[in-house]
């Protein structure tokens, strides 16, 4: 779990000095204060993401509508600063001295108590048209049976073209949020689309439960069960995520999770092998933070002091290594596997997201 450490993030220069400070990019953080509300993030874990779409993302998280009020509200809070884990604020001053930071994006989410300039000066805007309507309806009421003056049909005129306009606006903003949720919709339940179109051998199946201490996800597929060690995912589901999973027999060789924005829920590390006998492994990730792990015997072959290893991180869960001489084969079976999903899957949503799964473990090559 990520600990609390608003406290290192700041958005004020005048607060921080940064003379003899470095970037330190493992530095890495993705949190909400619930006290303050803020959200905030290392642009690490933000890598191909629009503005729009972390705002929409945290509002949902957080229950708020994403609207168009919540989002300027947002918009108008958000900063680019930094955030540092050595910061030690100097002695009779207000100020942090920083020796590592890694930059960071914040916003507040939106609090009826607080109203920027650019959320007030919509509402004055809506308030003026109103006033204009309710001003025209008021002049064209009181005229009587006598026919219309050239002032009278002006303003019935102008009245109809401010109604149109205003129909028009109301139509547009329909549209954009039916937009939104489609394309939200259509991102999540590409998996559940998909389902019918899978080749032989791959099943679509929902996660029931997770067990961390025997590291195995049990998941059902048309009433049968299915026990998937965490090595075998490309990214370690949550319970009631959906997954295609590869079956041979009673063997599972691979299973790839159904979920958007994979990039920004799985860590991945280049981890120093200390020792290693037998199952068990002895790693040093690159904070320096010591690991003992046990994996299948097969799995480490190769793997000896000095060697390294890509370990796979969702959360605090390390569910996943990989040798640099596995990564570096180019995982044909998952290759092949994600080739054949994509040749026959009609949503364009799930073939984005193989191909983006794909192009990650090349990466990470």
């Amino acid at each position: 779990m990520v600990e609390k450490r608003s406290q290192n993030l700041f958005n004020d220069p005048s607060k921080v000095d940064m003379q003899k400070a470095s970037v330190r990019l493992s530095q890495s953080i993705v949190y909400y204060d619930e006290p303050s509300q803020t959200f905030y993030a290392t642009l690490d874990r933000l890598c191909f993401q629009s503005g729009i779409e972390i705002i929409q993302t945290v509002l949902e998280a957080q229950g708020f509508s994403q609207n168009f009020e919540n989002m300027i509200s947002c918009l108008e809070t958000l900063h680019i600063g930094v955030y540092s884990e050595s910061a030690k604020i100097q002695p009779n001053q207000d100020i942090s001295k920083i020796k590592q930071y890694n930059h960071v994006l914040s916003f507040k989410t939106p609090s009826k108590s607080r109203s920027g300039s650019l959320i007030s000066e919509f509402y004055e805007e809506i308030q003026k048209y109103e006033f204009e309507l309710q001003t025209l309806r008021e002049q064209v009421d009181k005229g009587n049976k006598n026919p219309k003056d050239k002032n009278e049909l002006k303003a019935e005129g102008t009245l109809s073209e401010l109604s149109k306009e205003n129909a028009y606006l109301h139509s547009e903003i329909k549209k954009l949020r039916k937009q939104v949720n489609e394309l939200q919709r259509e991102e999540i339940h590409s998996g559940s689309q998909a389902g019918d179109d899978v080749p032989d051998g791959v099943r679509v199946a929902s996660v029931s439960s997770i067990s961390r201490k025997q590291r195995v996800v049990t998941m059902k597929s048309d009433r049968q069960s299915l026990n998937v060690p965490f090595q075998a995912f490309d990214v370690l589901p949550t319970h009631g995520d959906e997954c295609l999973v590869w079956v041979d027999g009673h063997n599972t060789y691979h299973a790839i999770t159904l979920v958007p924005n994979k990039a920004k829920i799985v860590d991945k590390y280049i981890a120093d092998v200390l020792s290693r006998e037998g199952e068990q492994i002895k790693i040093r990730l690159p904070h320096r933070e010591e690991l003992v792990l046990q994996f299948d015997e097969k799995l480490l072959q190769g793997c000896q002091r000095g060697s390294q290893v890509i370990v796979f991180f969702r959360g605090d869960i390390l569910y996943r290594l990989d040798t640099l001489t596995d990564a570096q084969s180019g995982e044909p079976l998952e290759i092949i596997l994600s080739e054949m999903i994509t040749e026959q899957l009609n949503s364009d949503s799930s073939r984005n997201n193989f191909n983006h799964n794909k192009k990650q473990k090349k990466e990470a090559a």
